[in-house]
């Protein structure tokens, strides 16, 4: 089924004023972030870096470069071949997951209501594997393993049960390393990885207009093996973002150009 209705909620003077506010907040306020390798391929490339504000101003000429750049199809792979996602979806329709970070669980054998096992994770992924309409699976929050290295003890899970794309939601900026160095392993060595990325990532900003070091170097380590990201915008209205429906699409895209801008460099 085709749910590409074509709604449009702007006209087109309405997006180009948008699309002028946009670059204007890039280019003028910039953003905050603490990633000190990140801000230097910034600077290199063209963004105005100031290390001792922490501020990075994206001028309109670098970030066209940057979504010039911006790959218009790609495909997430997985172990098992038939499970390979292709963007835009083909139907122009869209892909679905299940959920990330579950720390709950209900037994479906005992009716038992308790934390998430390792076990119960790798019962987890092959379950989505058999499930048609889950296309790609994120990992649960495993109760038993070491809390520092949740997310490092998932992925292994994920890898060893699952045959479909895996999607990451890291713990920790410490363990994002390691996370690579998994991918890195089950794919059979740094070329074949970006080659057949098994895995994609997710980072977010911090709203309004603030990224922490974790998710800067889940772009910078992901971007550098050929690992798609799903960029998050997390303004809340009226708390962390502005009150009106357009001022948040305003920040909401302002976020994601400058994780997309990071990608590219």
């Amino acid at each position: 089924m085709n749910f590409n209705h074509g709604m449009r909620y702007y006209n087109e003077k309405q997006l180009e004023s948008l699309k002028d506010k946009i670059f204007e907040l890039l280019e003028k306020r910039g953003v905050k972030m603490n990633h000190q390798p990140v801000m230097k391929l910034l600077q290199k490339q063209g963004a105005k870096v100031d290390f001792d504000s922490e501020i990075v101003l994206f001028p309109k000429k670098f970030m066209e470069e940057q979504l010039e750049k911006a790959p218009r199809t790609f495909q997430l792979k997985a172990r098992n071949p038939k499970f390979t996602l292709d963007f835009p979806h083909p139907e122009g329709s869209f892909y679905t997951r299940a959920c990330t970070g579950g720390q709950n669980w209900l037994d479906p054998e005992t009716g038992e209501f308790r934390r998430v096992t390792l076990k119960d994770l790798a019962y987890w992924a092959r379950l989505a594997d058999r499930l048609e309409h889950i296309d790609y699976t994120p990992f649960l929050v495993p109760n038993d393993a070491p809390p520092a290295t949740a997310d490092i003890y998932a992925l292994k899970t994920m890898l060893e049960n699952s045959e479909k794309h895996i999607w990451i939601q890291p713990y920790t900026g410490e363990s994002v390393e390691y996370l690579v160095r998994l991918l890195v392993a089950a794919a059979g060595g740094e070329s074949e990885l970006c080659e057949n990325p098994l895995a994609s990532w997710v980072t977010c900003s911090l709203s309004p207009l603030v990224f922490k070091w974790m998710d800067m170097e889940i772009i910078f380590q992901a971007a550098s093996h050929g690992c798609a990201l799903q960029s998050c915008s997390l303004p809340g209205s009226g708390i962390t973002g502005p009150f009106t429906a357009g001022g948040s699409v305003l920040l909401s895209a302002v976020e994601n150009l400058v994780m997309l801008a990071v990608a590219q460099v």
